[in-house]
């Protein structure tokens, strides 16, 4: 009977839903509706409560079949409590320190959502979340290049006439995004999509994206295998590839042929400008530069005070104040050698961090923040939510979290939302969300063993 509800149209009508709400949230307009406590409420805020009152309604099943893997609990934990001792010190507002406080938990909303539809009807959500997947690619490639290479005024980001942004927030998301699908496509053989993620990455001209797409596509490459969606299937039971598609042969040949004819154009156009970019990079001239205005900076115990001079003031403060080519660089490592002096200045903030909120909207580093906001409690906390999406995943998926890690050295990807989006439904995807097969044989195997058990014991008797 439950079965038989689960696959009714009730079921697919909440799939359906949670596709949609999925898709709205990785291409979908950022619509502003009120701001709160020095931040906004946005359309997407009740795109993700529709998803955890999903979540919730659907609660019972899956703690019964445990279809999620644990780890987020203690980020929040954390968190909170670093919000407590920051307020309690006065070195931020309560309310706009709770919101941050909250992010992680609101873009994880995503994984039990999916997590419930995939275990009613894995095959039919899988096949609608890959096509949502496969939207995402082509319309943020195809936005991206006419953004850069049309210099047309569409999109949502202010750096879309320098630099493809896509339907994303700004380039690094656009990089991010694309590494982290790029990995899913590889390991799947949809090469065209490969190469669109590839192109986004390009026309992104994120450099720290360029380099964590590489290296996660060589640990795929050179893993041995390929594993499937979810780890399961011939492939990752025996670790060889049975050899790409005859089409997908002739598709990559056509596909290169046309590079090859359009190679200078291509060149000119993608290569040489994302390698230019790169090549400007001045890490240690812009680390020493930043490093002398630093010392020269008073000290800050408030976030109003750090927003005031790492913000507000940051064209006197280390703009005009250094003679860096690399501006970007030269902002971002001011930015931590001011946060990293003040978080080691007291064994309270060592230990319990700033307080979230306190670094502002930008550190230009999810790792760094997490230390800054919430101290070696939340570097411990976030080390153990990776370990668990690292736990018995396929070689893609740990080659995705990989990417996410490297371009979270330099960008806020752990607390942006449509990266961690992404992450999410990845997660689910590659086998953090149990399906009904897999726990109907569970609990099969489990009843045969109580069964084979009970016989022993009468046997003994």
């Amino acid at each position: 009977m439950a079965a038989a509800q689960n696959s009714g149209p009730t079921s697919r009508s909440g799939a359906v839903a949670v596709v949609v709400a999925l898709t709205w949230l990785l291409v979908g307009p950022r619509v502003e509706l009120v701001g709160v406590g020095g931040a906004s409420l946005r359309l997407e805020d009740f795109v993700l409560l529709f998803l955890g009152i999903f979540a919730l309604k659907n609660w019972k099943s899956v703690r019964e079949h445990r279809l999620i893997r644990p780890g987020i609990g203690l980020v929040l934990v954390v968190a909170l409590i670093a919000v407590g001792v920051a307020t309690a010190l006065g070195a931020v507002q309560p309310l706009p320190s709770l919101l941050y406080a909250l992010r992680p938990v609101e873009y994880w909303v995503v994984y039990p959502a999916l997590a419930i539809v995939l275990w009613r009807d894995r095959s039919r959500v899988v096949s609608s979340v890959q096509f949502c997947l496969a939207l995402v690619t082509v319309l943020n490639t195809g936005v991206a290049a006419l953004q850069y290479l049309g210099d047309v005024s569409i999109g949502f980001s202010k750096f879309s006439n320098q630099r493809g942004a896509g339907l994303t927030a700004g380039p690094y998301e656009l990089g991010a995004i694309s590494a982290l699908l790029a990995c899913y496509w590889f390991a799947h053989r949809r090469h065209v999509l490969v190469l669109c993620s590839l192109a986004s990455v390009l026309m992104s001209q994120s450099r720290v994206s360029l380099i964590a797409v590489v290296i996660a596509l060589l640990i795929i490459r050179f893993s041995g295998r390929r594993a499937t969606e979810g780890g399961q299937g011939p492939q990752a039971r025996t670790g060889r590839s049975n050899g790409p598609h005859p089409l997908s042969v002739v598709t990559c040949m056509v596909l290169v042929v046309g590079a090859v004819v359009a190679g200078p154009t291509l060149n000119a156009t993608l290569v040489q400008p994302a390698l230019a970019r790169a090549q400007s990079t001045s890490l240690s001239s812009s680390w020493k530069s930043a490093s002398s205005v630093v010392a020269r900076t008073p000290h800050v115990q408030t976030s109003d005070e750090y927003t005031l001079i790492a913000y507000d003031g940051i064209g006197e403060s280390i703009l005009n104040a250094t003679a860096s080519a690399d501006a970007s660089s030269a902002v971002r490592f001011f930015r931590w050698q001011l946060l990293l002096r003040e978080t080691t200045a007291d064994p309270v903030h060592v230990l319990f961090g700033l307080g979230p909120s306190f670094p502002g909207p930008s550190v230009d580093g999810a790792l760094l923040r997490i230390f800054f906001e919430t101290g070696l409690l939340g570097v411990v906390a976030w080390g153990l939510l990776v370990r668990r999406w690292l736990q018995g995943v396929p070689v893609w998926f740990a080659a995705a979290v990989v990417s996410l890690l490297v371009g979270s050295m330099f960008i806020d990807l752990l607390f942006a939302l449509r990266p961690m989006v992404v992450v999410w439904m990845l997660f689910a995807l590659a086998g953090g969300a149990r399906s009904k097969n897999e726990t109907a044989m569970k609990s099969t195997s489990t009843a045969v063993l109580e069964g084979t058990d009970r016989a022993s014991k009468n046997e003994v008797i």
